[in-house]
C-alpha cells in the first residue's frame, strides 16, 4: 500500500490563533463563553470544553459581566450589541482573513457598489459578514443569480472556505446574465482553503481513495470531499480514526490523505499510523510519502 499525505495538513493560521487564544485564556479566567463554536470540529470543540469553556446558541445563556469569546467565523452585529449591554468582557477569535473581507466588502459599499457574496447565507462567516452591510445579496447557487437583477456597479467576493472553481464559473455566469457597466470580482477565497483544492485536483487521477480528515460540518474540509466525489472518485471523510475504517479501505492500493484547515495534526498522524500498523500486521508493506 501507498499513501501520500498533504504535507500542509493541520491547521491553518487562523485557526491555530484563536485555538491559542482560547488555551491561553481559560487557565487564567476559569470558566468562559463563547457564541457556537470555536472552530467547526467537535474533537477540539469538546476538548476546550472539558477545560471551561462554555459553548452556548444563545447570548442570553451567558451571565453578565462574564468572559466571552468571539468565534473564529465572526459574529453578528446583534449579538455584539447584545454582548456590550450584558458587559462582557470579549475576545475576539475571528481571522483576520474574515475580518480583512469585511473591511473590503464595507469599503466598496461606501463607494456606492452593491456587494455580491458567494457563500452559504445559514454559516456563521457568512451571516456576520452580510450583518455588517446594508443590502448584499448571497449567491450558493446558479438559480440565485435570478434574484441580483441589473446593476450599476458591483463587487463579487467570497466566503473565505468556498470552492475555487465554483467563485469562478458563478462570476462568469453573473457577467453574463445580467446587465452592468461596473463588475468586479474580489477572490477572497483564503489560501490555506484552495491549496487544498487545487492539490485534490492536481492529483485527482493518480489516486484509488482520498480520504479527507475534519469536521463533518466544516465547510471547508466538505469542500475537499466535494471536488472529489463531484470528479467521480472514492472518498471517505472521516473526524477521527475508528474501529471499522480499516475495513473500509484494506482493499486501496493508492490513497491519498489530506485534511480540512480546522484539523488538528494529531488526528491526521493517527490514521496515518493506524493504517500503517494494520498494513503491516497483516504481513504487507506500506510506503508513506508526504508531498
Amino acid at each position: 500500500m501507498k499513501i501520500t499525505v498533504y504535507k500542509s495538513y493541520g491547521y491553518c493560521f487562523g485557526v491555530k490563533r484563536a485555538i491559542e487564544i482560547v488555551e491561553k485564556t481559560l487557565p487564567k479566567e476559569g470558566k468562559t463563553y463563547i457564541l457556537g463554536e470555536v472552530i467547526h470540529n467537535p474533537t477540539v470543540n469538546k476538548g476546550l470544553s472539558e477545560k471551561g469553556l462554555m459553548i452556548v446558541d444563545d447570548i442570553k445563556d451567558v451571565p453578565d459581566n462574564s468572559i466571552f469569546f468571539y468565534p473564529s467565523h465572526g459574529i453578528t452585529e446583534g449579538n455584539k450589541k447584545k454582548a456590550e449591554e450584558k458587559s462582557l468582557n470579549c475576545h475576539s477569535l475571528i481571522c483576520p482573513y474574515v475580518v480583512d473581507i469585511a473591511d473590503k466588502a464595507k469599503k466598496y459599499e461606501k463607494e456606492g457598489y452593491k456587494i455580491l457574496i458567494y457563500g452559504n447565507p445559514d454559516h456563521t462567516e457568512v451571516s456576520s459578514l452580510v450583518s455588517q452591510l446594508k443590502s448584499p445579496i448571497v449567491i450558493r447557487e446558479k438559480d440565485d443569480i435570478e434574484k441580483i437583477g441589473n446593476f450599476k456597479k458591483a463587487v463579487f467576493l467570497s466566503q473565505s472556505t468556498q470552492n475555487r472553481k465554483k467563485y469562478y464559473t458563478l462570476f462568469k455566469e453573473i457577467a453574463t446574465s445580467c446587465y452592468w457597466e461596473q463588475f468586479l470580482g474580489l477572490f477572497t477565497i483564503c489560501k490555506a482553503t484552495y491549496e487544498r483544492q487545487d492539490w485534490v485536483l492536481e492529483h485527482i487521477s493518480e489516486f484509488d481513495l482520498f480520504i479527507i480528515v475534519g469536521g463533518k460540518n466544516s465547510s471547508n474540509t466538505k469542500r475537499l470531499y466535494d471536488i472529489v466525489i463531484e470528479n467521480k472518485k472514492k472518498g471517505l471523510l472521516m473526524e477521527k480514526w475508528g474501529k471499522t475504517i480499516f475495513n473500509k479501505i484494506k482493499k486501496y492500493l493508492n490513497i491519498a490523505i489530506i485534511s480540512g484547515t480546522s484539523t488538528p495534526k494529531e488526528d491526521v498522524d493517527e490514521i496515518v499510523s493506524e493504517i500503517k500498523g494494520r498494513v503491516v500486521k497483516n504481513g504487507s508493506s506500506v510506503n508513506i510519502h508526504y508531498t
